[in-house]
């Protein structure tokens, strides 16, 4: 489980890496849109999926950073580091 454990938050690290280039791309994407339509050379539809385009893409970051979170909190968990991180200690009565 550890080592499915380790894997899973490198791969959230790579999708992350992945999502943010998404995000940087349909950024440009609509900034080149946007001059299109203000050149009247494009419509307020491509203009609109442009930006729906970004929209999805900082979705899928935010989903990739969550997963890697999750992963993370999955690793300390098996691993044992998951009280101590937060400085939970349990006492007996």
């Amino acid at each position: 489980q550890v080592v499915n454990a380790t894997h899973d938050v490198k791969a959230s690290q790579a999708r992350i890496e992945v999502t943010r280039r998404a995000v940087d791309l349909a950024q440009a994407n609509l900034t080149t849109e946007l001059a299109l339509f203000r050149a009247e050379k494009s419509t307020a539809v491509l203009l609109y999926q442009k930006q729906t385009d970004l929209q999805e893409a900082r979705l899928l970051e935010i989903r990739a950073e969550a997963d890697f979170q999750e992963a993370i909190a999955t690793l300390d968990y098996l691993t044992g580091r998951l009280l101590d991180k937060y400085g939970v200690e349990i006492t007996a009565k």
